[in-house]
């Protein structure tokens, strides 16, 4: 749907004709990234929903997969089906509320801690239900709305909304963080009495600096994109082409950024990490020899592991 000269767009003499082609070029590259990473998620939801279905384990994994895929099925739709500005701002919400799922999962394990158990108690889950509340009502106003374009106001409000929201996720984010590298240094220095598996402390803790920095990343690439595209459209009447070859590659790198990479990273963070432990005759290892209470427990890739 993006290729093609767009005549409706450009007057006959405008220069900016030559470079019409770039429009397609944007289309089709993120429309076929797109389109790889929703393999990549279909073939990671598909993996953990098997193991679910099975043991009922890996509930937040699959979770957070699925609505991953939802993204890059939204976006693929989008740049390769339908040109629908509606479908990407689906993706965005979509993407907050993961961000936000992220972040309440934290939180929990962050306030297992007895010194800061009243503060996410009493103040940071209620904040978090309430910004759940707020994304679904601009969301749902958005795309009531029968003109919504690249540079429509809503999409400042779900970007700036989207970076207060990691910004929430880094407190619980590098509490827990704390709490793994004590463990972890704890591990070190006594491993010859401390039982339990090092690795798997190590491996949380990895997981969550991805979850922080990537999430970090996507945020302030989506801000700095519709920024720029507010000023740039201001007086537009559609999202047309840019002037140069060099800002539309921009474009194109902070739409990926944006929607792409931290796709990939929850794969890598709910999947990958977890299959470091799979078995050839079943996918993720299930610690079958551990009560049930207990293995449930630890089948949650992104719980913090107690010590």
């Amino acid at each position: 749907p993006y290729c093609g000269v767009r005549d409706d767009l450009l007057p006959s003499d405008d220069p900016r004709l030559e470079l019409v082609d770039w429009e397609c070029i944007r289309g089709l590259t993120l429309g076929i990234a797109s389109l790889l990473v929703l393999f990549v998620g279909m073939y990671a939801s598909f993996k953990i929903g098997a193991v679910f279905v099975r043991t009922r384990w890996y509930a937040l994994n699959l979770l957070m997969l699925a609505l991953a895929t939802i993204q890059c099925l939204l976006t693929t739709v989008k740049y390769l089906v339908v040109r629908e500005q509606k479908l990407t701002f689906s993706a965005a919400y979509f993407r907050g509320v993961q961000t936000l799922l992220t972040c309440a999962n934290y939180a929990k394990s962050a306030a297992e801690n007895e010194s800061h158990n009243s503060i996410f108690s009493r103040f940071f889950f209620p904040i978090l239900g309430f910004l759940v509340l707020y994304l679904t009502v601009v969301y749902l106003v958005a795309i009531a709305k029968p003109n919504f374009d690249c540079y429509h106001p809503h999409w400042m409000l779900m970007s700036v909304s989207q970076f207060l929201i990691v910004c929430l996720f880094s407190i619980p984010g590098l509490s827990v963080m704390r709490k793994l590298s004590g463990a972890l240094s704890i591990h070190r220095h006594y491993s010859a009495f401390l039982g339990g598996d090092q690795s798997y402390v190590s491996q949380q803790r990895h997981g969550l600096r991805v979850l922080l920095v990537v999430n970090g990343v996507g945020a302030v690439a989506q801000l700095v994109l519709d920024s720029w595209l507010q000023t740039r459209y201001a007086d537009a009447k559609e999202c047309v082409i840019f002037d140069t070859g060099l800002e539309e590659f921009n474009r194109i790198l902070l739409k990926i950024f944006s929607y792409d990479l931290p796709v990939l990273a929850t794969v890598y963070v709910y999947y990958h990490i977890p299959r470091n432990h799979f078995e050839p005759g079943l996918d993720i290892r299930i610690p079958l020899d551990q009560e049930p209470a207990q293995g449930l427990h630890e089948a949650f890739s992104a719980e913090l592991l107690e010590t």
